[in-house]
Parts: structure tokens; C-alpha cells; sequence
């Protein structure tokens, strides 16, 4: 749908405009968040263009700075902890395990490549489970590449079946992900053996993983006074 199309496009330009929080300096934050997850800093994320100063909302690189200096001394005077420091502690830790199994890994970070790979030292078996083709989360450093590159440290399983859809929609997936990434023998060996998903009735089910995405879609259809049920 158009609405659906402009929300893609809106998280593609500006994958630090959350659509949530308009506040510049939680914005500045979050970006500090991203830093370190990347594995790099602030200014590189800006000067790289990552993180173009245009969309930096007026913040300057000096406030963004004071705000992190700020956070770092609030953590400290109240001894508190966020999720990125308990990540970079966790990457020390001995796990009292012999098999490591981490799934959705298409989505880790480098931060969290770290951790999986300081744990994976001390036991005999790693396995990762991901499609490198559902990975979302790009703004904070996850690449399919920092998935399929660890194929040469193993062995690559792929599981062609799908429970999940029907071949004709599995087709249609190969189609459209081969033209935009080209030809690749994980897309080749995909198959629905799912039931037949086609829609009957000409009903459409929009699925989105926060609130805000589907406003754009519950006021076309409140616009147009088309019924619709929503749930969640």
C-alpha cells in the first residue's frame, strides 16, 4: 500500500527517526547506543554519514557529547548499569555450558557478535540460527555479511522446507529477493510446503511491531470507511 511504502522509505532515509520520540537529546542518546553497538563512536557514525548532522535535529556533536558525559556520571553516582555495559561485561564471562545455540543471530550487532564469540572460547559446539535475508536492525551495525562470513569457521546447514507458506508464495519471495540482492543458493533451495495461504475473501492483514507504523494504515482505512479489526 502507499502508506506502507512511505513508512519503508521514511525508516530507509533515516533510520534514527524512530516516529516514537521527538525529544533531540533522547534522540542523541539513542545514537550514543548505536555508537557503541557498532563498536565505534559518536563522531565516526556522523562523519561517516551514518548519522548526518542534518538529521541530528539541531543537536550539536558538543551537546551530544555533554549528554553522554552526563549519562556516564548519573550511571555512576546511582550505580546503575545499562543493556550495553551488561554486554560488554557479559563478553568476559565463562557460560558453565558446553553448547552455545543463538538464534535470529542475522540481527546481532558487532557488540553482540563480541559476546557470542568471547562465550563461544569455552565450549565445544556453536551453533547460530538466522536467515540472513530477515535482518532489520542495520542501523545498529547487523549485516548479513557479519552472518554468512562465519561460514568459512564451520559448517553452513540451510533448511530449505517451510512450513510457514505455500511454493507459490515462496516463489514469489525468491523473485523479488533475487532481484534486488542477485542469485544465491540459500534462495534456490527455499521451498513452501505450507498449506495454500492465497487469500480468499480479499481481506489483508498488515503486521507492524509498534503502534505508530500502523497509524498511516488506520487512517486511510478510517478515511475511506472501510471496516477493519485490530488487535494488539
Amino acid at each position: 500500500t502507499k502508506s506502507s511504502t512511505w513508512e519503508t522509505q521514511r525508516y530507509l532515509d533515516d533510520p534514527f527517526d524512530t516516529g516514537e520520540n521527538d525529544d533531540p537529546d533522547e534522540q542523541a542518546l539513542w545514537l550514543y547506543g548505536v555508537a557503541r553497538h557498532r563498536l565505534t563512536t559518536v563522531d565516526d557514525l556522523i562523519d561517516s554519514g551514518m548519522a548526518p548532522e542534518s538529521r541530528l535535529r539541531g543537536v550539536t556533536r558538543e551537546r551530544i557529547h555533554y549528554l553522554i558525559r552526563e549519562y556516564e556520571a548519573f550511571k555512576k553516582a546511582k550505580s546503575k548499569i545499562d543493556f550495553e555495559d551488561m554486554l560488554e561485561r557479559e563478553s568476559g564471562i565463562r557460560l558453565p555450558v558446553s553448547v552455545l545455540i543463538a538464534d535470529e543471530v542475522q540481527d546481532n550487532s558487532p557488540l553482540l557478535w563480541k559476546v557470542l564469540d568471547g562465550w563461544g572460547q569455552h565450549v565445544t559446539l556453536r551453533i547460530h540460527a538466522g536467515d540472513p535475508y530477515q535482518a532489520i536492525y542495520s542501523f545498529a551495525g547487523a549485516a548479513p555479511e557479519l552472518f554468512r562470513g562465519r561460514e568459512k569457521n564451520g559448517r553452513w546447514i540451510t533448511i530449505g522446507n517451510s512450513h510457514r507458506f505455500d511454493e507459490a508464495s515462496a516463489e514469489y519471495a525468491r523473485a523479488v529477493i533475487t532481484a534486488a540482492h542477485g542469485d544465491d543458493p540459500i534462495l534456490r533451495s527455499w521451498q513452501g510446503v505450507g498449506s495454500d495461504s492465497r487469500p480468499r475473501d480479499g481481506s489483508e492483514l498488515h503486521l507492524a511491531r509498534t503502534h505508530s507504523l500502523l497509524a498511516a494504515h488506520r487512517a486511510e482505512l478510517l478515511d475511506a470507511g472501510a471496516p477493519f479489526l485490530e488487535y494488539g
